[in-house]
């Protein structure tokens, strides 16, 4: 029985990977995923949707996936009722309803079979649409308020607890595939990838510690690994921010693993851990 660790790094961007030389990203073979139209939203790849084509299989939409969150059945129906009433002249409608401790939204979540479903054995950590930890959307909040330097802090603290967490479901071998997920390198790319180039490597340069610890583990409980970006990060073109690529990122441990489109991986993913055979996590670089 062959077993694979997936980590998912949102905004994982393949050209500074080559221009860094970041070999433990590289894994034995590393390219580029095209991510469809159908996965974008105002013009680029947009992450909740990516993530759920390469976790379902499917297009999002046709599981009623549109947005980051989800709005409740009763804030769709106030909606209505405040375009017929007086209630639509009320400015701040939504900070009101926050401090009344009444959330308009809420995260959303996947309906449908997922790899977990098809993979038994599995784990997911931190995994969009699955289990999200409440961290990752206080994240936002803080951007919104003008405080970056705290919402980067929350950032490297839940990756390195997702990394911790792979790291100690590796060691105790009792799964076929583990799914982890963080997005710290998003969040610096957003906020400083013109800027402030020296943060957004030192962002890199700690990603790719932590990978390193992870594949220590990974060689020595006879895991394949396979590392997945939903969209690269570039510049925005106003002199201080990143904005997303249109395609996504792949590297893998497997010598004939490759991925072309994010609906592909369930099926490849399936084919390896089928398998028998488990050989030697490889080491050596081959870009493609």
């Amino acid at each position: 029985m062959r077993k694979v660790v997936i980590v998912g790094i949102d905004a994982l961007e393949y050209e500074y990977v080559v221009k860094h030389n970041l070999k433990p990203l590289m894994l034995s073979k590393y390219g580029v995923v095209s991510i469809p139209p159908e996965l974008y939203h105002d013009g680029v790849p947009y992450t909740p949707l990516v993530w759920t084509a390469y976790l379902t299989g499917r297009n999002p939409r046709d599981l009623g996936i549109h947005h980051i969150y989800e709005e409740p059945r009763w804030v769709v129906l106030l909606k209505k009722a405040i375009r017929i009433t007086p209630l639509r002249l009320i400015r701040g409608k939504k900070k009101l309803l926050k401090r009344l401790g009444i959330n308009v939204f809420k995260p959303y979540m996947i309906r449908g079979t997922t790899i977990f479903d098809v993979v038994k054995d599995s784990l997911p950590i931190n995994v969009p649409g699955v289990n999200l930890s409440s961290e990752f959307y206080m994240i936002p909040e803080m951007i919104d308020k003008g405080l970056f330097d705290e919402a980067v802090k929350i950032a490297y603290s839940v990756a390195d607890g997702v990394f911790a967490q792979t790291i100690r479901a590796v060691k105790a071998g009792h799964y076929r595939l583990i799914f982890s997920y963080n997005n710290l390198l998003d969040i610096v790319g957003h906020l400083y990838w013109v800027k402030r180039p020296k943060l957004v490597l030192n962002a890199y340069m700690h990603t790719c510690r932590r990978v390193s610890r992870l594949l220590v583990s990974c060689r020595r409980r006879g895991y394949d690994v396979i590392i997945l970006s939903d969209h690269g990060m570039t510049d925005s073109g106003d002199g201080v921010t990143g904005t997303h690529t249109k395609y996504g990122y792949w590297a893998s441990t497997i010598h004939d693993f490759s991925l072309s489109s994010p609906y592909e991986l369930i099926k490849k993913v399936v084919g390896i851990v089928e398998k028998e055979d488990n050989p030697p996590v490889g080491v050596l670089q081959e870009g493609t």
